[in-house]
């Protein structure tokens, strides 16, 4: 009487019985696994639900996976700054003082251009004949080194940037008009001799304007002689009280120059500014050797906007002047590292 129980196959599938061995009760195995199958199938509704909990873990998880991408970038850059930072101290051996310029001058090709920045050879030519010292290719062989992680320019190899660079003419004690400011054209993939000027608190971009590297105003960040060094003589001349150095010291400030051989362990010596859009942070580098990752107002205030600045291509004089008491515009450099 079992046969008369059974449960009708579908037209056209082959007839598979089998026996449960517990129970002795025969059924059709294709037919129930038919079955199963079809209530195996999800609903739309299931399927909804699905997505919206994979969208929110996206949305919840991405940030994560930003910030982490964003530090892992600023740690490169703070690698690069600990080379640089080594190969500074190599130099200062063999030279008994600092460079002029970290990476070099860009030399101009005779069409109107310049030499890529892979050109060692002609950097160190060009920069060596200017009566200036650098660290590349001698001290560092790989121009990557030079670059900040989230600089865009890591592929434009022959872009440049014009800027005055305070060329040593004289020993210290010299007047104004003997240190002197002349054009020199930087690589944009340079990330610590320039980068971009800070733009004011609040600003979408971070950068002080354009939309892009052929825009940004960009900043010296690396100089060996900031200021003119003076002595101050008596109660201090004209303009000398406000330094506070009425006995005829150096004003403080003149000391945490990289001028010196050696300058104080807290004075600073380069710094970088692209990691700001994505992390909020400038990474500076002090004598000391140590690279730290700072907020903008600790950096000084964005006091960019009085520094030596000029956009890509444009002119061979840009605004970077010595006022009467040698002081370059540039605020930023006195930054000391207290942390």
């Amino acid at each position: 009487m079992e046969h008369c129980n059974k449960t009708f196959r579908p037209i056209g599938e082959p007839e598979v019985w089998i026996t449960n061995m517990l129970t002795g009760r025969v059924s059709n195995f294709n037919y129930n696994l038919a079955s199963r199958q079809r209530r195996r199938a999800f609903t739309l509704i299931e399927l909804l639900v699905v997505i919206a909990i994979i969208a929110l873990l996206t949305a919840l998880l991405f940030p994560v996976f930003s910030t982490a991408r964003e530090n892992a970038r600023q740690s490169s850059t703070i690698s690069h700054l600990e080379t640089i930072q080594n190969a500074l101290a190599l130099y200062k051996l063999d030279n008994h003082q600092y460079p002029g310029v970290l990476l070099g001058y860009a030399p101009t090709n005779g069409n109107g251009g310049y030499e890529p920045i892979t050109d060692a050879a002609a950097i160190a030519t060009y920069t060596s004949n200017l009566g200036v010292g650098s660290l590349y290719p001698t001290y560092v062989s790989d121009y990557h080194v030079f670059m900040s992680e989230d600089n865009p320019q890591d592929s434009n190899t022959t872009q440049t940037v014009i800027l005055n660079s305070l060329d040593l003419t004289a020993a210290a004690g010299a007047t104004p008009s003997q240190l002197t400011a002349t054009p020199r054209a930087f690589y944009t993939m340079d990330g610590f001799d320039v980068s971009p000027q800070i733009a004011a608190i609040g600003t979408p971009n971070s950068f002080a304007s354009g939309s892009g590297p052929t825009t940004w105003p960009y900043v010296l960040r690396y100089q060996r002689d900031w200021t003119n060094i003076q002595t101050l003589s008596g109660t201090g001349g004209t303009g000398y009280s406000a330094y506070g150095d009425p006995n005829g010291t150096y004003y403080p400030n003149y000391l945490h120059q990289l001028r010196w051989q050696n300058p104080p362990a807290d004075s600073y010596v380069t710094s970088t500014t692209y990691h700001i859009p994505a992390g909020n942070k400038i990474i500076v580098l002090f004598v000391s050797g140590s690279a730290i990752k700072m907020d903008p107002t600790q950096f000084g205030g964005y006091n960019d906007s009085a520094s030596c600045t000029n956009t890509v291509g444009g002119s061979a004089t840009p605004t970077c002047t010595v006022d009467a008491n040698g002081d370059n515009p540039a605020q930023f450099w006195k930054v000391a590292n207290t942390q």
